[in-house]
C-alpha cells in the first residue's frame, strides 16, 4: 500500500478536528483553533519563544495578531496550582529536606505562589 503524504497545513488541519471532537463544549472553537496552530507551531520551532512560534502558525493573519494571541493565551493560564502541586507530589515522594534551591523565572509569579512557597 502507497504511504500517504500528509502535509504541513493537512496536519495542522486534521489536529485541530481531533481537538473539536474532543474539546467542544468544553472550549470555545476559536481557543481550540489556536490550540492547534499552537501545538503543531512548537513541533515545528521547537522553541518555546512567542516570537518564533507566532511565525511558525499555519494561519492567514500576520505573525504579530498570532503574537498577541499567544501573549493572551499565556496570560489566561494560571499554572499556580499546577506548580504547587508538583512540589507537594515531590515533597511527598522525596522529602523538603531533598530539596537545596529553587530557581525560578520571570513567571513564577503570583501572590497565592509565593505564600505558598513561603510556608512550604
Amino acid at each position: 500500500m502507497a504511504k500517504k503524504i500528509i502535509k504541513d497545513g493537512d496536519k495542522g488541519t486534521k489536529l485541530i478536528s481531533v481537538l473539536s471532537k474532543n474539546l467542544d463544549g468544553k472550549m470555545n472553537k476559536a481557543r481550540i483553533k489556536f490550540l492547534g496552530f499552537f501545538i503543531c507551531a512548537l513541533c515545528k520551532v521547537q522553541t518555546v519563544s512567542f516570537q518564533k512560534l507566532a511565525s511558525a502558525f499555519e494561519s492567514a493573519a500576520q505573525s504579530d495578531s498570532s503574537l498577541r494571541r499567544i501573549q493572551r493565551f499565556m496570560a489566561a493560564c494560571n499554572l499556580t496550582g499546577e506548580r504547587i502541586e508538583i512540589m507537594n507530589r515531590f515533597i511527598r515522594l522525596f522529602g523538603k529536606d531533598r530539596i537545596d534551591c529553587l530557581t525560578a523565572d520571570r513567571e513564577f509569579v503570583g501572590e497565592v505562589w509565593i505564600k505558598y512557597l513561603n510556608i512550604c
